[in-house]
């Protein structure tokens, strides 16, 4: 449905320029350690450059280009051609070396780049470009890559001493360092000759630095105006460098964000004494100290002691995992590394089909059985007619980018795939030449059953989860607490769970394909400075159950400095007798349905909230009582600003009575969307009056473009006779007794591009504000009996 080894064709020649200290020198040269890749080239290969002596098999992306013989690797390159050759001998600090020669000196154009690149991953890499322009001119720039991003100049084109000429090798070097920051240095000579000082230098402590372990590649480009060149290759040497001293790093503070998890790498936790070490090794190895981590996380879990700390070192975990009952741990990042734990592998061997490519003997077959129950078939209750592969949980990217499934290989075009499950066989449309190729492969990461575990400073991605067995992470039992994770693109939710007091404080939950965020019977969650965006990606039905997060049977709740936006069914949902709920300080906005549905609930704090351009609703209250609605601002909900319903429900539960009752609307500021009636309160049995139902509104202060649009400014329950339109306040207020001391303002915006009351509004609507109750103001952090308009705080 839905990055992978960074190569040429995943790359942009297009760059950005930052602002990046150049590199102090650095006192003290790390000194290799060992060897962990090499070539001499002592042999002769035609269509790429076959395996290195030391370091694995070269991996190119246009083999066609490549050849090698007589001791030196060839690259052809034609005008404005790149080709990237790439081994996979990996390290988090590492001093790559290569010889290259040039056939020609371009006497046109910007001539020809050596890039001589480390730590590159599937999340990117560092290259330093060896230029050779016209006339022999060399130079040398620092560039960061990022999977899915164009290339970041951390130096500009720095010319070094020398001409040079064709035929003539000259080394290049370059090193890359540490983590936060990470230093890239780099130099070149004539081979014949002494290594320089290093010539140029940068430091890259931004959130988006490399600092998972990666190998070395050699990515070569061609001016577009310069004449066809070929580049020689020889002497590769790929060393791993000293390893800093086994002690903890200054915490380096994370720059704060409105909402949601630092980036994997963007964390410096502390490292506490005895803390266990694990690397992303894959295997049952390792003693867990910090010079022999264990070599996978499972591993890990399996021999920590219940209270231990488990550090991860940066790199790719793929894998799943199970803290086991009885186990308290804490799982977090190594200071500055970038942590993923990965349910997709890389995809090869790929033969041409006709129009698409396929590899045989695929055997990531996946239940595609939607429901809560295993082995149980409800398709037809979540998924969408329209939508019929929305429940299956397979996922293909290529070069990162995501493709869609399809129902058969005749089907296949580019940017799509097709899992043929009888055949074993697996079709993609995009031609994967010179491309990397990731599907899903496992189904979940983290499943936590050890009571008081807190997991944080990672990030977990394209797992082929299904409903029944729950997020991409699981949090199963009580005092469970997740802080900076990100749970990206993974089949069906991104982060589940049931248990009390969860705190779940700077996590991201995005491109789910049905649901963000999953909690039941989470007694006393606080979920804090969060994002949940964009979820529901494959489209399942709005319910039973879809969207940004939903939160069931669960009380004493509070959701607080989070975002839901663009989320293509709810941005958040409590149902299933959800009681006490605290629901302040979050913006929620451009989700396709509702911001916010309350359902069969009961006793709802809403305030000092924004609701802007939601496709149905703000704010939805549906059988549900006791919700105070308080000092929010809307602006732009296409339907409904407030909609207020109850339906044939009831419950035999004395506080939990399924029936809407006491609904209190005040303070807000309401900027009206193009929906006939929005603001609608309406008994679908037509028995009940918005009196009736309680339903009262005092203290707002509405805006709409003109005096027909929209054409009503509420719809009210009026028992037997149906709805009520009300055209203006002058007709609302003795009809209902709602919004005696309210103003309707028509034409100019009241709201300022913050959502800020304009000063024109402000002064018109100085009188309106009702006096804020202790109740409300100890929740928004103001003085009680204040009067404010309209969220009170900034929005996120």
């Amino acid at each position: 449905m839905r990055n992978a080894l960074v190569t040429a064709a995943a790359l942009s020649l297009a760059f950005t320029v930052p602002s990046v200290a150049t590199a102090p020198s650095a006192s003290a040269d790390p000194s290799p350690t060992d060897t962990i890749g090499g070539d001499t080239f002592e042999r002769t290969v035609s269509g790429g450059w076959g395996s290195a002596v030391t370091g694995g098999t070269w991996v190119s992306s246009v083999p066609a280009r490549t050849a090698v013989s007589s001791g030196q690797g060839r690259v052809y390159l034609d005008p404005g051609a790149s080709v990237t050759q790439t081994l996979a001998a990996a390290a988090v600090d590492v001093r790559t070396t290569v010889g290259v020669k040039v056939d020609r000196i371009a006497t046109a154009g910007n001539g020809v780049s050596a890039g001589v690149a480390g730590r590159v991953s599937p999340v990117g890499g560092y290259v330093a470009n060896l230029r050779i322009g016209r006339s022999g001119v060399m130079s040398l720039a620092i560039v960061r890559m990022r999977s899915g991003t164009s290339d970041t100049i951390l130096i500009n084109d720095t010319q070094i001493a020398g001409t040079a000429a064709a035929g003539t090798s000259y080394t290049a070097q370059v090193d890359v360092i540490g983590t936060s920051p990470v230093i890239v240095r780099a130099r070149a000579w004539p081979s014949s000759g002494t290594a320089p000082g290093w010539q140029v230098s940068a430091s890259d402590n931004s959130e988006s630095r490399i600092t998972s372990a990666g190998g070395s590649a050699l990515r070569s480009y061609l001016s577009a105006s310069s004449s066809a060149t070929a580049l020689d290759y020889d002497n590769v040497a790929i060393q791993r460098l000293a390893e800093p001293a086994t002690t903890t790093p200054t915490p380096t503070p994370v720059p704060a964000t409105a909402a949601g998890s630092a980036v994997p790498g963007g964390t410096a936790y502390t490292v506490p004494s005895g803390a266990i070490f694990v690397s992303a090794a894959g295997s049952r190895s390792g003693s867990g100290t910090s010079g022999s981590p264990y070599g996978s996380l499972s591993y890990a879990i399996e021999r920590a002691p219940s209270g231990s700390t488990i550090i991860m070192r940066g790199g790719s975990y793929r894998e799943s995992t199970t803290v086991p009952f009885g186990k308290r741990l804490t799982i977090q990042s190594y200071p500055g590394e970038a942590v993923w734990m990965e349910g997709s592998s890389p995809v090869s061997g790929w033969q041409r089909s006709g129009s698409s490519w396929v590899v045989s003997g695929w055997n990531s077959i996946f239940d595609h059985r939607v429901s809560h129950s295993q082995g149980v078939d409800e398709s037809n209750r979540f998924i969408d007619p329209a939508y019929p592969l929305a429940g299956y949980p397979d996922q293909v990217w290529v070069n990162g980018s995501a493709l869609r499934q399809v129902g058969s290989v005749s089907a296949v075009v580019a940017g799509t795939f097709y899992v043929d499950e009888a055949g074993r066989r697996l079709y993609i449309g995009t031609d994967p030449s010179g491309r990397t190729v990731e599907a899903s492969t496992r189904q979940q990461a983290m499943v936590i059953q050890g009571e008081g575990t807190t997991v944080r400073g990672i990030g977990v991605r394209r797992y082929a989860n299904t409903f029944w067995m729950g997020g991409a992470i699981s949090a199963q039992v009580n005092d469970i607490t997740l802080e900076n994770v990100m749970a990206s693109d993974n089949a069906t939710t991104g982060i589940n769970g049931w248990g009390k007091r969860m705190r779940f404080n700077k996590i991201t939950v995005n491109r789910a394909g049905a649901l963000g965020l999953g909690l039941n019977r989470a007694d006393g969650l606080i979920l804090s400075s969060s994002l949940i965006q964009e979820n529901n990606i494959e489209r399942f039905k709005e319910a039973p159950v879809s969207g940004g997060a939903k939160l069931t049977t669960s009380r004493d709740v509070t959701v607080r400095g989070n975002i839901f936006e663009r989320n293509t069914t709810a941005g958040l949902w409590f149902d299933e007798s959800a009681y006490n709920l605290t629901i302040t300080g979050n913006r929620v906005n451009n989700n396709g349905g509702t911001g916010i549905a309350l359902e069969i609930s009961s006793k709802i704090v809403v305030a000092n909230n924004y609701f802007v351009n939601n496709g149905k609703s703000g704010v939805e209250v549906g059988d549900t009582n006791n919700v105070a609605v308080w000092n929010n601002t809307f602006s732009g909900n296409q339907l409904y600003t407030l909609r207020v319903y109850q339906d044939s429900r009831r419950s035999s539960d004395p506080v939990i009575t399924f029936i809407t009752k006491d609904v209190t609307y005040r303070n807000n500021v309401i900027a009206y969307g193009t929906g006939s009636c929005p603001f609608l309160v309406h008994d679908m049995q037509y028995r009940l009056t918005g009196q009736m139902m309680g339903v009262t509104a005092q203290g707002n202060a509405y805006w709409r473009a003109s005096s027909t649009s929209p054409a009503n400014l509420a719809c009210w329950a009026n028992g037997t006779a149906g709805l009520m339109s009300y055209k203006n306040l002058t007709t609302w207020r003795p009809g209902t007794g709602n919004d005696l001391g309210s103003t309707l303002n028509e034409g100019t915006s009241i709201l300022t591009s913050a959502y800020q009351l304009t000063s024109a509004a402000a002064s018109s609507t100085a009188s309106v504000a009702l006096p804020i109750p202790d109740s409300i103001a100890a929740v928004i952090g103001v003085a009680g009996g204040s009067r404010r308009l309209g969220a009170v705080s900034p929005i996120l």
